[in-house]
């Protein structure tokens, strides 16, 4: 039962923090690492369209970003998986 709790209370706060930087883009903060923190914050709450679009903006941005690069190449890899072995 604690580990379900557990599990609940850290998708909250995944919800908060992606809508947080939800929010500071939408105020401005359109940068490469706000960006590449809500790709990553998508990939967690289960939605990886919203996280490539995310991630794909953060290398528009800073095509050098190397975090960016390879949450966005794991990403990619794991979808393709999914369309051979759904």
């Amino acid at each position: 039962k604690r580990r379900s709790i557990l599990r609940s209370a850290n998708s909250a706060l995944q919800l908060m923090a992606v809508t947080f930087l939800e929010k500071a883009i939408a105020l401005g903060w359109k940068t490469a690492g706000t960006y590449t923190f809500l790709g990553s914050g998508y990939i967690d709450i289960g939605q990886p369209e919203k996280a490539r679009a995310a991630l794909q903006k953060a290398l528009k941005i800073n095509p050098e970003r190397e975090d960016a690069k390879k949450i966005l190449a794991d990403l990619e890899k794991s979808m393709s998986q999914e369309k051979v072995n759904p």
